[in-house]
């Protein structure tokens, strides 16, 4: 199973845990094969509990387990979203030193299961997606320090 195989995986499960089960052997499968991969490390292990039975049947329930998978989902994303970038880069490297079409074919391939993973919508971030806690939050005094210009002007 490739990484962006098991992230759509991922994504379904989070869209559809409130209409059906998603303790599946290939939701597990795919937490699996992401596990060695994604960095911070408890993310996985925290998705893996959410998808198990820890949660009731309820609606209330459900939704709970929603929320937090769709918290938990984003991680997961830019994780493998970055490790596609690396290893890119590295073959981008590779083909600079030897021009061998292995490493080109394998470059476009990449970039083309890229392109096809963004029109999906789980590699990139939609303006609509946005929420207060992906905003940066800066103390006065360290903007202040970020810019000792004014940054408005003084009314004369």
């Amino acid at each position: 199973m490739t990484v962006l195989e098991a992230l759509a995986i991922l994504e379904a499960a989070t869209r559809e845990c409130k209409q059906r089960n998603i303790n599946t052997p290939e939701v597990r499968e795919a937490l699996d094969s992401l596990d060695r991969y994604v960095w911070p490390k408890w993310l996985v292990p925290q998705f893996r509990l959410v998808a198990s039975d820890g949660y009731g049947q309820s609606d209330v329930d459900r939704e709970d387990q929603q929320q937090v998978l769709r918290a938990t989902f984003p991680g997961v994303r830019d994780a493998v979203r970055e490790l596609l970038s690396v290893r890119m880069d590295a073959l981008a490297r590779r083909f600079h030193e030897t021009h061998d079409a292995a490493v080109k074919d394998e470059i476009y391939r990449l970039a083309r299961d890229m392109g096809r993973s963004r029109s999906r919508g789980f590699l990139t971030r939609k303006a609509s997606t946005w929420s207060l806690s992906d905003t940066i939050v800066i103390s006065p005094a360290r903007l202040v320090a970020l810019h000792p210009q004014p940054l408005l002007a003084s009314p004369e």
